[in-house]
């Protein structure tokens, strides 16, 4: 469907550049810190180092206090690892278009290919007033923030005079940019975007970008580690070119570990796994609903976006119960795009709910007796469920899920619904909170709390009953702070004994996914969906990190506990010492980069001694 109403058309590839930024004191420094540093003399550009992850909003018009001049930037990660590195490119003078070429990574004996090396560009666009801190909307502001990562920066058009941004949709007869900041009181006046339909997609690698004076440009590369690569030093380059011009080149170092990183554990016991649930729309039949029963496109989208969140640490789908009705073959062909991915069938989430507004809420609620055809007929749907997971994916281990955020009338409402699952095998999972504890907590499985401060005493209480606990909404997905991501996603989760993040959500669904304008109230996704895949976002890598984070602790814990075992005063020391590290770590106020290099430390000096 092509929309017109309200599109903004725009003559294809005209790009609405940043207004020329005053850059007063941050060009003096720039001129200060090469005369100091004795870099970048005679080039047409300024590179400077950044943390990938941080707090700090890099923005066009400004030098960030965390950023360093250099020529060369550094990473450090495991075998197998997805690791993200970055540097801004700050213009003395207009160059044009130009190009990115990274070799490959080499050191005596081994080679990286160049094309593990991801490369994209961090698009600044506006957002809701509240933008970078929350997820609760702010429409009658808007802020300049780095969110996107782009192959193509064309992609996104954004007006820094009216603060509006605009999507680009290549249609065959061509382009256009349609508006995509329309607050949401008229949005009843626009066309619903179908991001399955319509033909929005990036490009697959980097494309030519402009570097225009005195608009500082970040660049985020991602190096996928493969799981063979031998432990070492590598180096390679990241050339800046116009017109087969070399303009600068920036060393690019990655120091491989001699080891790769767990699936994570819980923090109180290595043998509990710390799960990674997302809520999401990624299955079959949502997408057949968007592309009307083309079910190749359907499995190709879902099996993209799938590959996409496994990337990114996450292995288990809150499944819709919309999503699950359709013919068996569904279901299976759903469980099996999940394993292609990589992503875990056992257990499974939410395959059964206990969603029946009549049976909860005109008979149960109510105080109503049920028929015994209602329930007979509930029973019966069950038991075919359970029968269907059965012989897809030979186990019964499956959490059927509660009504969301139930009130107390709802809450013992569901008993009698939750001990018919439990008689028959089924786990219970149920969004919940402190109350759930005292009128419903011994009938379930899971409880996933909203909000924080993450508190162990939550979790003791409910690991007695043999009960896990996950994480939501604390915060939901929409802040783009990508530090702040990891933070509330990682280390404070697992120090406060959780069991997984159960957050919602993946994308936006209904009406226009790509504008965070049009609901009033919140702006909650991780990523923005086009035809053929999926947006990145700072917070979605900085989600990443947050589980790369357990990772390298649960392999602190699982190499100090095995120099214990091991014995002799010197293993046993360097044991303690790096749980000792572990339990004093402030995951509330501590550099998580330095603490990640810190968990490494101890790894690498207890994995000399075993």
């Amino acid at each position: 469907m092509k929309i017109t109403r309200y599109s903004a058309v725009l003559p294809f590839l005209v790009f609405s550049c940043c207004p020329q930024f005053l850059f007063g004191d941050t060009a003096a420094k720039i001129k200060a810190d090469i005369e100091k540093h004795a870099l970048w003399q005679d080039k047409p550009f300024a590179c400077y180092s950044v943390p990938a992850i941080s707090n700090q909003k890099r923005l066009p018009n400004r030098i960030p206090s965390d950023a360093q001049l250099a020529d060369e930037v550094r990473v450090v990660g495991a075998q197998g690892e997805f690791v993200p590195v970055s540097f801004m490119v700050f213009p003395m003078n207009d160059i044009g278009q130009a190009q990115l070429e990274i070799s490959e990574l080499r050191k005596e004996d081994a080679a990286i290919p160049s094309e593990n090396v991801d490369a994209r560009i961090v698009k600044c666009w506006y957002q809701g007033g509240t933008a970078w801190h929350s997820y609760f909307a702010d429409p009658d502001r808007r802020t300049l923030i780095p969110e996107l990562l782009l192959h193509d920066e064309t992609l996104i058009n954004v007006d820094h005079e009216k603060e509006e941004n605009y999507l680009r949709v290549d249609y065959p007869e061509g382009s256009e940019y349609l508006w995509i900041s329309y607050p949401g009181a008229i949005k009843g006046e626009i066309n619903v975007f179908n991001h399955a339909v319509e033909p929005v997609a990036d490009a697959a690698t980097l494309q030519p970008f402009e570097l225009v004076q005195h608009e500082g440009k970040q660049f985020w590369l991602t190096i996928e580690i493969p799981q063979t690569a031998a432990p070492g030093c590598y180096s390679g380059t990241v050339a800046i070119s116009t017109s087969g011009q070399e303009l600068g080149t920036i060393r690019l170092s990655l120091a491989v570990l001699p080891f790769p990183s767990p699936e994570p554990k819980t923090y109180y016991d290595l043998e509990e796994d710390f799960f990674t649930l997302l809520y999401n729309h990624s299955q079959i039949k949502i997408h057949l609903e968007l592309l009307g029963e083309d079910i190749a496109a359907a499995e190709r989208k879902v099996l993209s976006e799938l590959h996409n969140m496994r990337e990114h640490n996450v292995t288990s789908l809150l499944l819709h119960r919309a999503g699950l009705k359709g013919p068996y073959d569904l279901f299976a062909r759903q469980f099996e795009l999940m394993q292609q991915a990589g992503m875990r069938t056992d257990p499974i989430f939410g395959f059964l709910t206990v969603y029946n507004w009549e049976l909860l809420y005109r008979y149960l609620v109510q105080g109503d007796s049920i028929p015994p055809a209602k329930w007979q007929q509930f029973e019966k749907a069950t038991d075919a469920q359970i029968a269907l997971v059965r012989k897809i994916l030979n186990h019964e281990n499956i959490y059927g899920v509660g009504w969301d955020e139930p009130g107390r009338s709802v809450l013992e409402a569901q008993y009698k619904l939750f001990r018919l699952l439990h008689d028959k095998g089924i786990k219970i999972y149920s969004t919940g909170k402190d109350t759930h504890f005292n009128y419903s907590g011994f009938n379930e499985d899971i409880v996933n709390y909203p909000g924080h401060p993450f508190k162990a005493e939550a979790a003791r209480k409910w690991h007695a009953m043999g009960t896990k606990i996950f994480s939501y909404a604390g915060p939901h997905t929409g802040p783009e702070n990508p530090d702040f991501i990891r933070r509330k996603h990682g280390l404070q989760l697992y120090k406060a004994d959780y069991d997984g993040s159960g957050n919602y959500r993946y994308y936006g669904y209904r009406h226009n996914p790509w504008n965070d304008f049009e609901n009033d109230n919140y702006r909650i996704c991780f990523v923005y969906p086009t035809r053929d895949g999926i947006v990145d976002t700072l917070h979605w890598e900085g989600f990443r990190e947050a589980i790369d984070d357990i990772r390298y602790a649960t392999k602190l814990q699982q190499v100090a506990n095995q120099a214990i075992a091991a014995g002799g005063a010197e293993r046993r020391y360097a044991g303690k010492k790096a749980l000792q590290y572990l339990a004093t770590l402030n995951e509330n106020t501590t550099d998580l980069n330095a603490a990640r290099l810190e968990m490494i430390h101890h790894i690498l000096k207890i994995q000399k001694l075993l």
